[in-house]
């Protein structure tokens, strides 16, 4: 069995040193999936 969860989430970060279009507050999205996989036990856990 395969277990498996995705996490979504947004970020924001500026760069006041840079001298391009990251000097201003701007934000990232970012995804994420951690999938498990193995055999149920007798209780039905992974």
């Amino acid at each position: 069995m395969i277990v498996a969860k995705t996490f979504k989430w947004e970020a924001a970060h500026r760069l006041p040193w840079h001298s391009g279009k990251c000097r201003h507050l701007h934000g990232h999205s970012y995804k994420m999936t951690i999938e498990f996989e193995g055999e149920q036990d007798s209780h039905g856990f992974v």
